[in-house]
């Protein structure tokens, strides 16, 4: 899930931070241990400014495309946990005026025992209006 509503409003020049959070709530029985997640959005309403690591394990992040709108990042936790967690921090700033979706896709989820969680996840995406 990305943000904490599914949209949100800045201005030109702004900078916006959204949280992309694993919601463990509806997931009983099953803990998470490892989360790989593209996040793509449309350069041309908003530029990737910074991510932070949120409350899950060790993050390694791969920003080699973010001019074009894509980053990668890969989170992992040794010992799992079924708690629901913000996974990272994404700052973006607005370019121009217009909409754009931040949009995540799970590309590889699994508990500690390397099993693949992927078929239980969904995925939310959060629209960002950038006004003058």
């Amino acid at each position: 899930m990305v943000g904490d509503s599914a949209a949100s409003s800045i201005t030109v020049g702004n900078q916006l931070t959204l949280p992309i959070v694993v919601d463990m709530s509806q997931a009983v029985g099953l803990d998470i241990a490892s989360l790989q997640v593209k996040v793509t959005w449309s350069t041309s309403i908003v530029s990737y400014v910074s991510t932070t690591a949120g409350t899950f394990g060790s993050l390694t992040l791969n920003e080699t495309d973010v001019a074009t709108g894509t980053l990668l990042a890969n989170l992992f936790n040794g010992t799992g946990t079924k708690e629901s967690f913000r996974a990272l921090l994404l700052t973006f700033s607005g370019v121009s005026a217009g909409v754009t979706a931040v949009e995540v896709e799970v590309t590889t989820a699994g508990n500690e025992l390397g099993q693949s969680l992927l078929d239980k996840v969904t995925t939310r995406k959060h629209d960002v209006t950038v006004s003058n």
